[in-house]
């Protein structure tokens, strides 16, 4: 039996127009579109609460929705980038430091941790194949 190679999309660590996740996100949404992202990170796309998308659109104040409908309609990271900064709730220049990279990165470290547990539990041969659905 094949097992289809991943399509891989940006780390979540990389950010756009200092929006932590925002590449990501992107990807996943275009791919999502294509029928090419795994299930279980199509069952967290644009997902609201402590996924990562979820505390990528709480901090700007966006709506999944209308994120999914842009990311569609236009061609270039710059232009959905454009939009986000358009639509976004206003923020000072040190509560976005604070607010995106404090939230995301609190959120990157437990996933990063997780996985690390995850791992030390090869003896029960649980598979690392599949990311957590709470950090997709």
């Amino acid at each position: 039996m094949d097992v289809p190679t991943p399509i891989p999309f940006r780390s979540p660590r990389e950010s756009l127009g200092g929006y932590i996740l925002l590449p990501r996100l992107i990807d996943k949404v275009r791919l999502l579109a294509k029928g090419q992202l795994s299930q279980t990170y199509a069952a967290n796309a644009l997902k609201a609460g402590l996924t990562l998308d979820g505390r990528f659109l709480t901090f700007p104040g966006l709506n999944a929705e209308a994120v999914r409908r842009v990311i569609l309609s236009r061609r270039t990271d710059d232009e959905v980038l454009a939009w986000v900064q358009e639509h976004a709730r206003p923020t000072t220049a040190v509560e976005s430091a604070r607010g995106s990279n404090r939230s995301i990165t609190i959120g990157l470290m437990r996933h990063s941790w997780s996985i690390g547990r995850a791992s030390t539990r090869n003896s029960r041969h649980e598979s690392m194949s599949a990311p957590s659905a709470h950090w997709t």
